[in-house]
């Protein structure tokens, strides 16, 4: 199509830890790590901010939100809002043998790793294959369908999104 662009920019409202709310564009990703890239219109110039300054940021397609979690706070996707909310993230991390090269160390695959935070009545709880079953047993009392299907491992770590909209469902 001649004469298109797409803007890697979307429109959003970034809510800081001080409550303030800036309403402008974000340049998308798949994740915020260590900053944001923002500009407060289209023909502005780009700025960054730190995401240990964001509380929350709301675009058209997609809610982050800063989760605390034992290592420290992690800008997390809300996947599936209800009940229980549940947030992740995705990452690449290394796999197979370290491979030693001219320039030093390095790992000779990737692999994805998503980390899981369900968030119930304000508190949040990272989700991992060890506790699942427990929080699962803990959180979802008042489902005894979605428990079933965990002890019988329909429900697994890897089925965290249909699990958590079955249990809201379920309420």
């Amino acid at each position: 199509m001649a004469g298109y662009t797409q803007s890697r920019f979307t429109e959003a409202l970034l809510i800081t830890k001080e409550n303030d709310t800036l309403e402008c564009e974000i340049l998308q990703a798949a994740g915020y790590n260590k900053k944001i890239t923002y500009r407060m219109g289209q023909h502005e110039q780009q700025r960054f901010i730190s995401v240990k300054k964001i509380k929350s940021i709301q675009t058209e397609r997609t809610y982050w939100e800063n989760i605390p979690l034992a290592k420290g706070e992690q800008m997390m996707n809300l996947v599936t809002d209800g009940t229980i909310r549940l947030f992740n993230y995705v990452t690449w991390v290394a796999s197979g043998p370290v491979l030693t090269g001219p320039t030093g160390n390095y790992s000779s695959g990737r692999e994805l790793m998503a980390e899981n935070v369900w968030q119930k009545d304000g508190v949040f709880y990272q989700i991992t294959k060890k506790n699942l079953k427990e929080l699962v047993t803990k959180l979802m009392s008042d489902c005894p369908a979605v428990i079933e299907k965990v002890k019988n491992k329909e429900y697994t770590i890897d089925s965290m999104g249909t699990l958590v909209k079955e249990y809201n469902s379920c309420n």
